[in-house]
């Protein structure tokens, strides 16, 4: 049975525009930024923002979801 959900994967296709939506608007906090791609925390749960300008993104898209049996 699945008790905690650990980190989720956003597609973006603008990685520094989901950085400062993510950051200002929402107030999760950073934990690592590169070029394409950013870590954050929010309420123990970690988000993946991934820039994938090589495909079409749709809003609301997950590209990963990870799922933990012990919380």
């Amino acid at each position: 049975m699945v008790k905690h959900v650990g980190q989720i994967g956003v597609p973006v296709t603008k990685s520094h525009r989901a950085v400062d939506f993510y950051k200002e608007n929402l107030g999760f906090s950073l934990l690592f930024y590169t070029d394409n791609m950013a870590f954050f925390e929010w309420g123990g749960l970690r988000i993946h923002v991934n820039n994938s300008s090589k495909r079409k993104v749709r809003p609301c898209q997950l590209r990963s979801l990870f799922l933990s049996q012990e919380y």
